[in-house]
């Protein structure tokens, strides 16, 4: 592999060794994707992690979900790097983790956020799959984040309308499934 021409900029001072290890050159990490595989990414609410996962399988795809993987002595990034190669599309779940609001605005208008890792992984994804390939489903009340124009935001229900609407949002993607198998 060729030596990262960032790596200087990747470790805190006085670390020796790389603080994050990116393939170089970077455009290998950009890899056709395959028609089996979607990146799950996802904040504490497992339930509805449990139902994602559910609807990939049912449409016969493979999820790829990063607490599932394994992680010998590689960093978080290293492994959304490698298991982010070579999918379709993914679904970013924004669930209500988190509380926030802007500095400048009154302490009492707190809104429900994703968690800062979701939106990272989702902003990460949506470089290297293109907007039209990442879906976001959202729990009612969640802020999305900002400069994301593009990205399908699909609100999650309980009563699963949300499983139509993203099969829609897939296949008008160009991504090959059986709308009526998964709803």
């Amino acid at each position: 592999m060729a030596r990262n021409p960032f790596s200087e900029f990747l470790r805190p001072p006085g670390l020796k060794r790389p603080f994050l290890s990116i393939p170089s050159p970077l455009p290998d990490i950009l890899l056709p994707p395959t028609r089996r595989s979607v990146f799950i990414v996802h904040g504490h609410n497992l339930g509805i992690l449990a139902e994602v996962e559910a609807f990939v399988l049912k449409a016969n795809k493979k999820p790829v979900v990063l607490k599932d993987q394994s992680r010998p002595g590689k960093t978080l990034l290293d492994e959304l790097v490698q298991h982010s190669r070579g999918v379709q599309f993914a679904v970013v779940i924004l669930s209500a983790d988190d509380v926030g609001r802007g500095k400048n605005e009154p302490k009492d208008q707190l809104r429900y956020r994703g968690r800062q890792n979701a939106v990272f992984e989702f902003g990460f994804l949506v470089r290297q799959l293109r907007r039209s390939n990442v879906f976001v489903l959202h729990e009612q009340g969640v802020e999305m984040p900002s400069d994301y124009g593009g990205v399908i935001y699909i609100p999650y229900d309980t009563n699963g309308a949300w499983k139509g609407l993203l099969a829609k949002a897939v296949k008008a993607a160009g991504i090959p499934i059986n709308v009526s198998s998964v709803i």
